[in-house]
C-alpha cells in the first residue's frame, strides 16, 4: 500500500524506535514478575498492579515525549512527513 519512499520513511522510523523502546521502556519490570510472583504468591496482586501502573506511566511519558519532540525528531531524520506536517 505504500510507495517506496513512504515505505523507506516508515522503516526509518519504525525499526530504531521498536528496537529501543520495546527493550528499554518496560525497565525490566515485566520480567521481574517471573522472579517475585512465584516467591511471594500472597503479594501477587500487588506486584502485578504496581508493574501495570509503572509501565503505563512510563509508556505515557514516552508518548508525551514523542509527541512533544516530533518536529525535532523528523527534522533530525530529514523526513518532515514523519511528524505529519
Amino acid at each position: 500500500m505504500l510507495v517506496p519512499a513512504g515505505y523507506g520513511t516508515f522503516k526509518q522510523a519504525w525499526l530504531p524506535g521498536r528496537i529501543r523502546s520495546f527493550s528499554s521502556l518496560p525497565l525490566g519490570l515485566n520480567q521481574s514478575l517471573v522472579y517475585f510472583v512465584p516467591r511471594e504468591p500472597e503479594n501477587k496482586g500487588a506486584w502485578i498492579s504496581h508493574v501495570l501502573l509503572l509501565t503505563t506511566g512510563v509508556g505515557a511519558l514516552a508518548a508525551a515525549l514523542l509527541l512533544g519532540l516530533g518536529p525535532q525528531i523528523s527534522a533530525g531524520l530529514s523526513h518532515p512527513e514523519l511528524f505529519g506536517s
